[in-house]
């Protein structure tokens, strides 16, 4: 059988979906937190920021730092994972809610791929391989209507996307993972390109749960809607 080859730890493959927002923040319960204040709302772009989230700026009592996030350029609100960066589409305060879409994707760059890995209920392998493949398991990641040809003698990269539950038998050796994107679908497998993609911009939903004074938060993960 083959081994399968990974820039990815195997280890985090079987890590509970209830790690996921503890590895958005790390802090979150591994300690406990300062009553910090509840400072009213600021704003990145059009992105209302109110307890428990601050941004980077904020002066150092307001919000909790486990849940510190970034405004770049004054319109962009990031949070940064582990093997990741992510933009904050919507924050839904009423039920907790954080909706994120991967910053790796450009909608006018057709080659832009989604490379940041997050533990998460539903995700899909992005595998780089040195020679396409023939099957219908791996599906073609690229957008790009045409490929230009290259008289380099290096390998050529081609990417796919394939079904997080597929076999490991069913790995070709001529591919490793890049990331393990999340995506809100059980299974891509018989998905086009487009579709995949349509759902990828549609982001993740991760929820956390209500905090009383210094009790932890508890992560959770909105199942797919």
């Amino acid at each position: 059988m083959p081994k399968l080859k990974s820039k990815l730890p195997l280890l985090g493959h079987l890590m509970p979906d209830i790690a996921l927002f503890v590895i958005l923040f790390p802090g979150v319960c591994l300690a406990r937190q300062l009553i910090n204040q509840d400072c009213g709302s600021t704003f990145c772009g059009n992105l209302n920021i109110s307890f428990p989230f601050r941004l980077k700026n904020q002066p150092p009592q307001c919000g909790l730092y486990d849940f510190e996030l970034e405004c770049e350029n004054n319109n962009s609100t990031t949070v940064v994972a582990r093997k990741g960066k992510f933009f904050v589409q919507q924050i839904f305060y009423e039920n907790y809610t954080i909706q994120m879409v991967d910053t790796s994707l450009d909608t006018d760059d057709c080659n832009s791929l989604p490379l940041s890995s997050l533990y998460y209920n539903y995700y899909m392998y992005v595998v780089n391989c040195t020679e396409p493949i023939n099957s219908s398991l791996y599906i073609e990641a690229s957008r790009c209507t045409t490929k230009s040809n290259t008289s380099s003698s290096l390998p050529t990269s081609h990417f796919y996307f394939l079904d997080a539950k597929t076999r490991p038998s069913d790995f070709n050796q001529a591919c490793t993972i890049e990331a393990e994107a999340p995506i809100m679908v059980e299974n891509i497998t018989g998905m086009s390109t487009p579709d995949i993609y349509k759902k990828l911009l549609e982001g993740v939903w991760v929820k956390w749960s209500r905090c009383q004074y210094q009790s932890c938060y508890k992560p959770d993960v909105l199942k797919e809607m």
